[in-house]
């Protein structure tokens, strides 16, 4: 039998909610609520609403201990339920961008960091000059958001993203500066270690020899990897 979200609400407490109890089962309670959203289902047969046993306990037990009345949250809880299952259609659980998986659930200001690359300041500066809503869920980024904010990864001067934030400033061979992502920062890396070699610069031989690059003392640390 088929159980519509505001009814879940309207039925309070119950036994089951009096067999749970603390701050700590509540928050967890409270944090599976809306982890469990997309655990809305339609029924085939009457093609209506219908929610787990275990969302239905959470829901009465957050009705016992929230100072909300029952029909404001099952109110609430009701546009939430219809706009999840509206965007269903073109949500993507799982997207591709620059040779990265990303994924959906996340925040595009944070998801997007997965990109090697791209940290949490470069990728809310780049989303809002591709006028995309940083808050806004990754799964729910068109294709044309997509390409937006690579062209403003691809070329950030033009965009006038401050020099300081780049991660490629005047490159030794062109002078640029931009921003490297992907196997194209391995690859410059790699470029750069192989000149300082070449050149038998002090710390292209550090790197020859697997020591420590940057000052740190090798006394009494860093025995196992010398050669």
């Amino acid at each position: 039998m088929a159980v519509s979200s505001a009814s879940v609400f309207r039925e309070g407490g119950g036994k089951d909610a009096g067999e749970l109890s603390g701050g700590v089962t509540r928050l967890r309670a409270f944090i599976s609520l809306f982890r469990g959203l997309d655990a809305v289902a339609w029924d085939e047969g009457t093609r209506s609403p219908s929610v787990s046993p275990g969302f239905l306990r959470v829901a009465r037990l957050l009705t016992a201990r929230l100072p909300f009345p029952p029909i404001i949250i099952g109110l609430l809880f009701s546009v939430l339920s219809q706009t999840l299952i509206a965007n269903k259609e073109t949500f993507q659980h799982m997207i591709r961008v620059a040779n990265t998986n990303i994924d959906g659930k996340q925040k595009a200001g944070f998801a997007l960091t997965s990109i090697k690359g791209i940290g949490r300041r470069f990728c809310n500066i780049a989303l809002k000059k591709a006028e995309i809503d940083p808050t806004k869920r990754a799964g729910e980024l068109t294709q044309e958001e997509i390409d937006q904010f690579m062209v403003v990864v691809s070329n950030p001067r033009t965009f006038k993203i401050p020099d300081y934030i780049l991660n490629r400033r005047k490159d030794f061979k062109d002078g640029r500066y931009g921003q490297i992502i992907s196997s194209t920062l391995d690859n410059k890396l790699r470029e750069d270690l192989e000149r300082l070699k070449k050149i038998r610069s002090h710390r292209g031989i550090r790197h020859w020899w697997g020591l420590k690059v940057r000052g740190q003392h090798t006394k009494t640390s860093r025995r196992r990897g010398r050669r």
